[in-house]
């Protein structure tokens, strides 16, 4: 009976350590706006995402733009161009490309591509919001949500 609660007890314990994204799903910031884009590598405006550490950003798709980033070994990490921290407003839109990072014009906060964590800022509570992206062939990305 004793190792049944033993064992009851570490199974609760390890459930309770376990951490979920649900806050960064319930993002009040950020709709859920639909994305499904297929980037041709072979296009010059994309060419940069060949080689590691050169974001690219596409206006038009979710919130406000995303950013693509080759973080090496051909992987890659799409993240919505909105600060996750605030409303968007049309007195602060997309936040800025500074090399790696993103930054938000109005209160300066800064979130880094590898990882989409912020890095500088004040009451920042969510991190970038990540969209699914996938390699189909050497030449084609695919970023969904």
């Amino acid at each position: 009976m004793m190792k049944y609660l033993n064992f009851l007890l570490l199974t609760c314990l390890l459930f309770a350590g376990c951490d979920s994204d649900d806050g960064r799903l319930d993002n009040p910031y950020l709709s859920g706006a639909p994305v499904n884009l297929e980037i041709n590598l072979r296009l010059p405006q994309y060419t940069p995402l060949l080689n590691p550490a050169n974001p690219v950003f596409i206006p038009n798709q979710g919130n406000v733009g995303i950013v693509v980033m080759n973080t090496g070994t051909n992987t890659y990490v799409a993240f919505d161009a909105s600060d996750p921290n605030h409303p968007i407003s049309s007195d602060c839109y997309a936040m800025q490309l500074e090399g790696t990072r993103l930054v938000c014009d109005c209160e300066q906060n800064t979130y880094e591509l590898f990882t989409g964590n912020f890095i500088s800022g004040e009451n920042l509570r969510f991190p970038l919001y990540a969209y699914r992206i996938s390699k189909i062939d050497n030449n084609t990305l695919v970023v969904t949500n």
